[in-house]
């Protein structure tokens, strides 16, 4: 079930938002609960291309920091299909910025997608 376009777990959490008085604002409230409470969603191509240059070790690579890091209910990991970045690399999508990603360099990426908001 969703209400107001957030999963219906995020509708109670952003309930509490609203009364924990962070700030005075509606909307300036709506922006604490976007950051401090809705996951991250993070987008890897399995496409063709990108599964021959190797996206289920990039998966592999990602689940295994977000693990290390227990960020698995801040971090969303989902397949997609082309990006239209075939010639790059693994693409890798989040916040509508699409990385090209290999297994060598999955944790400087990461560090950069997560660090934008953390």
């Amino acid at each position: 079930m969703e209400e107001f376009g957030y999963p219906y777990l995020y509708h109670d959490i952003f309930a509490q938002a609203l009364t924990d008085k962070k700030c005075d604002d509606t909307m300036k409230q709506l922006e604490y609960f976007k950051e401090e409470y809705v996951m991250k969603t993070i987008r890897v191509c399995v496409g063709s291309s990108c599964h021959v240059n190797g996206s289920y070790k990039v998966v592999q690579a990602l689940n295994q920091i977000i693990d290390q890091r227990g960020l698995k209910n801040d971090v969303e990991l989902v397949g997609s299909f082309c990006m239209g970045k075939c010639t790059e690399g693994v693409a890798v999508e989040c916040d509508n910025i699409i990385y090209a990603v290999s297994a060598e360099n999955v944790e400087e990426i990461f560090e950069k997608i997560w660090g934008k908001t953390n």
